[in-house]
């Protein structure tokens, strides 16, 4: 039974809509939830957030054994940012992604997408 529930999660992906090759964008990950303990002890928490794009530029944050004590709730907002330029035209996939283990274990995500534009030097 998992000890620590999730509760009030948001999560957003957000591009840009178009961009042309070489140019720097950027690309947001968004997320917000509560942990909520409502035992009698206290307990532990992994979380991993991953913003991701589909040629294999990626943002990672990671809390490992995050205490949360007994009856105790925590909010949690985040944003995370994807700086890239890309080399060829095409559409690019992005993923932004939070995993929760240990006390409880849950896996929410967003996308979105964006088309590269122009020719490659």
């Amino acid at each position: 039974m998992l000890k620590v529930m999730v509760e009030g999660v948001g999560i957003s992906a957000s591009c840009p809509g178009e961009v042309k090759v070489g140019v720097m964008t950027r690309i947001q990950g968004d997320v917000s939830y509560h942990l909520i303990n409502g035992g009698g002890e206290d307990e532990f928490v992994n979380t991993l957030l991953e913003l991701v794009d589909t040629v294999g530029h990626a943002e990672t944050q990671s809390e490992t054994s995050r205490r949360l004590r007994a009856g105790e709730t925590i909010q949690e907002n985040q944003t995370m940012f994807l700086n890239v330029s890309y080399e060829q035209a095409g559409s690019i996939g992005v993923t932004m992604r939070l995993s929760l283990s240990g006390a409880t274990t849950a896996s929410y995500f967003a996308e979105c997408s964006l088309v590269v534009n122009g020719r490659t030097s």
